[in-house]
């Protein structure tokens, strides 16, 4: 693997570990929607269709 590639998946890893977005099955926890925004910003002009899901009843648990 590359330096620049080896860089990039780090600190990509480093961004989603300081998020801290645990879900430990309740409603108010999670906030996955910081993993939902790290995610979406690094795969922005990749050509990928990215959608955003949230359930109901359960604001800030976003997933891509």
């Amino acid at each position: 693997m590359n330096d620049a590639l080896t860089a990039q998946t780090v600190e990509l890893l480093q961004q989603l570990i300081r998020n801290q977005c645990v879900n430990d099955g309740t409603v108010a926890s999670g906030q996955e929607i910081r993993t939902s925004d790290v995610l979406r910003a690094y795969l922005e002009g990749s050509g990928l269709d990215i959608e955003a899901y949230e359930p109901d009843g359960a604001p800030g648990s976003s997933g891509c």
